[in-house]
């Protein structure tokens, strides 16, 4: 039996029977330990490092939650409003305790790479070891959550003996620990909420599905670009023979109606908006949406390299070029997906689980390549994707994953010294060990921003660029039904001969 909103009658006691499924069957021992083995990393990591101005800027904007109504008005959050609300009772039983001034610090200490580096990389302003681990326990809670997600779709889809083993692949995959315990960017909150639309989908729950569409767009941007697929697959798939025609129809109601009820919790809050995509510099990403994105212009190099784009093709015109790649690929693979399971008259459960996590990689993989100057942190997105990929795709697609995965992580490496991430344990150090890392940060930063100018910076990005057209191209062809397959390879096949 399941209730309106798509969930079990009992939630609390199905969860609680699938984590004992979890802790107590032998064939997930390796996962429990890697499980815990991630956990300590992830606590160990949350209290004692940030990533530059960032994250004491999310705490800022929590501060700004708590005592304004709102995360934005400081200025410092630019993500959208889910990770806030999440956030919000840790810090505020924190505020029960602390003041705001014990919670955000000012370290004079870093003044001096904060005049060679400037304010907008390093900030003497630091979040306190507590505030960290308040901002970051809601988004390493989302870490386990996707885990166990993944581990779920494997053994739905009848694949039990890979369910371990990508749920190892993500929880101990260094880009997923860096983003949720390093950076506390929410990147993970939407991976979690893409991978349970995946599931709603695949199981017909229109109002659970549009909820959690609406949820995880609130979380980082990015995963509204898979409306066309969920309304495709809705609208297509028939759970059994004796299903009405009007059926269909009334699971797209549901799910509009989900949507539409999350989204009116949040859309107060993004009046900000305007403000952001009207910035001088248009440097602002809304989570990585390319509608909001023109050029990161404050990357090492990529100043240069996109006013010479400028130069040759007007920046309107470029923009609506990349919005018709994300664009075009989402509603393409939504196409070719709802024309698959048209074809198969009554699609499984079972069987649209595999293909729903496939299209997703390609839609999301499509809106990446739209993104001009993607942060490292924006292709997690495609990791749980990758990974739940392979239950169709094979190696190849955990292998691509795991490319893509160090690939971003190098860009952390290289966008700035790994040792600035740890700047609150150094400054809990003293004196002695702040001035050693000033002298690293300045060094490292090679006149005004923290990293190498040039094109070593690029390195890891064009591996990641390249990693991110296979898993799209492999990704595609395998979301198309089986003779457009044929023809799609046969027609590739006479390009290379020519």
């Amino acid at each position: 039996m399941i209730t309106f909103v798509g969930l079990p009658p009992h939630p609390f006691e199905w969860l609680g029977s699938r984590f004992r499924t979890v802790l107590t069957e032998p064939s997930f021992r390796r996962l429990r330990w890697a499980i815990l083995v991630g956990l300590v990393v992830r606590l160990v990591l949350a209290p004692l490092t940030s990533w530059s101005t960032d994250t004491t800027g999310f705490a800022q904007g929590d501060l700004s939650f708590v005592f304004q109504g709102s995360p934005y008005l400081g200025g410092t959050l630019f993500n959208p409003p889910l990770s806030a609300f999440l956030q919000l009772p840790l810090v505020t039983l924190l505020l029960l305790v602390y003041s705001p001034q014990q919670l955000i610090t000012y370290a004079p200490g870093l003044l001096p790479s904060t005049a060679a580096i400037g304010p907008g990389f390093i900030s003497p302003w630091v979040a306190s070891p507590l505030m960290l681990v308040a901002i970051k326990l809601p988004l390493i809670a989302a870490d386990v959550g996707t885990t166990l997600g993944l581990v779920w779709l494997a053994r739905r889809s009848g694949r039990p003996e890979l369910a371990p083993w990508l749920g190892i692949a993500f929880f101990l995959n260094p880009l997923a620990i860096w983003v949720s315990s390093v950076h506390a960017e929410p990147d993970g909150l939407a991976a979690l909420l893409v991978v349970l639309l995946i599931v709603a989908l695949a199981y017909g729950r229109g109002f659970l599905a549009g909820a959690l569409l609406g949820l995880a767009t609130f979380a980082k941007a990015y995963p509204l670009v898979l409306l066309p697929l969920a309304v495709a697959v809705l609208i297509s798939a028939r759970r059994s023979s004796a299903e009405s025609v009007g059926r269909p129809i009334r699971r797209l109601a549901e799910f509009a109606l989900g949507l539409v009820l999350v989204s009116a919790i949040f859309l107060p809050y993004l009046a900000f908006i305007p403000a952001v995509v009207g910035r001088p510099t248009v440097v602002s990403d809304f989570g990585g949406l390319s509608i909001f994105v023109m050029y990161n212009s404050g990357s090492p190099a990529l100043g240069g390299f996109t006013h010479a784009w400028r130069s040759v093709i007007p920046g309107l015109v470029l923009l609506q070029v990349l919005e018709l790649i994300a664009v075009g690929t989402a509603i393409v693979v939504a196409a070719g997906v709802g024309w698959r399971i048209r074809r198969s008259d009554i699609a499984s459960s079972a069987g649209l689980l595999p293909m729903l996590s496939v299209a997703s990689l390609a839609t999301v993989t499509g809106l990446l390549l739209a993104y001009p100057a993607p942060q490292p942190e924006n292709l997690l997105a495609i990791v749980p994707l990758g990974l739940a990929s392979s239950l169709s795709l094979g190696r190849v697609s955990s292998r691509l994953t795991w490319i893509v995965s160090l690939s971003a992580f190098a860009l952390y490496m290289v966008f700035g010294t790994p040792l600035e991430g740890f700047t609150p344990f150094i400054l809990l150090l003293g004196p002695g060990p702040t001035a050693v890392a000033n002298s690293v940060f300045v060094t490292y930063g090679h006149g005004g921003y923290g990293a190498p100018p040039g094109y070593f910076w690029f390195v890891p990005g064009i591996i990641a660029g390249a990693a991110l057209l296979v898993v799209w191209f492999i990704a595609f062809r395998h979301s198309l039904p089986s003779d457009w397959r044929v023809g799609v390879s046969r027609a590739i096949g006479r390009l290379v001969r020519r």
